[in-house]
Order: structure tokens, then sequence, then C-alpha cells
């Protein structure tokens, strides 16, 4: 049976991004939205990830999750917009249209980069492909 107007997402799914592409397409699904977590953190690199992707023969539906970027000024909004940037170019790659955009978790929006120096420092958006002008490729962001 195959699903044509369902996917499923990859962060629902346990291992490697290859072993969840290989299930979603055993499962009968036609179509995936991608965690963009699981293309930057893919053991052989970014390219690799894209590779898995594009080789899947899945349609790619999205990328996820551009988090925490509303309300946000001065130094921390230009990081998070090159983060969206990088992103776009991410989505392209894979052949996806869309960037899911979700709400902010953060109660107010901090003045400057102190409270992200720490997690930035150690997080894998600088692994995310750099580029910008996306939107014209055919990407385009969505909120949740």
């Amino acid at each position: 049976m195959t699903f044509d107007d369902f996917g499923m997402d990859t962060a629902s799914l346990a291992g490697s991004l290859e072993a969840k592409l290989a299930a979603v397409r055993q499962a009968g699904f036609s179509q995936v939205m991608i965690s963009a977590a699981d293309i930057v953190g893919h053991p052989h690199g970014t390219a690799a990830g894209v590779r898995a992707v594009r080789d899947s023969a899945l349609r790619v539906t999205g990328l996820e999750a551009l988090r925490d970027f509303e309300g946000l000024t001065g130094d921390l909004h230009h990081y998070k917009l090159d983060i969206a940037k990088a992103m776009l170019t991410l989505c392209h790659q894979i052949g996806g249209r869309l960037l899911l955009v979700e709400a902010s978790t953060r109660p107010t929006p901090a003045p400057t980069l102190a409270w992200w120096r720490p997690t930035c420092a150690s997080s894998q958006s600088s692994r995310f492909p750099s580029g910008s002008g996306s939107r014209s490729r055919g990407c385009r962001g969505a909120g949740r």
C-alpha cells in the first residue's frame, strides 16, 4: 500500500538517516519531512546526508525546523538570519520546497547573544551549507 497523500517525519524515527529513510519507504510512504539535524549530524558529513535523501527516491515535503526566530534584535537577529539562509540552502539541496519555522520558545527575546553562546559553541549550525538566495530557488518558509 502507498500513502501518496501522507508522509512521515524523520524526527519521529530512531536510527541513522539511511535507516529512517528505508523505514519510511518500507512503510509505504512516498514522501518525507526531513529533520535538519539528520542531515547536518550525518556521520559522513552534510554532503553525505544530502546524498542519502536524494538517493532515497522519497519526495521531500520540507525541512524542519527553524526555531526561536521571531522577535530578535541585534547580533542574535543577524545570527538567526544566517541560520535561516543556510537552512533554506540545505532545503533546496535535498529537493525540498518548504522550511518549517516554529514559534519561538523563549518568553521574551534576548537582547544579545550572551545567552546563546554556550549553545552556539557546541551546536552543529556551522555544518549547514553557506549561501543565500535560496528563496529564489524555490524554497520558502512556513510557520507552525
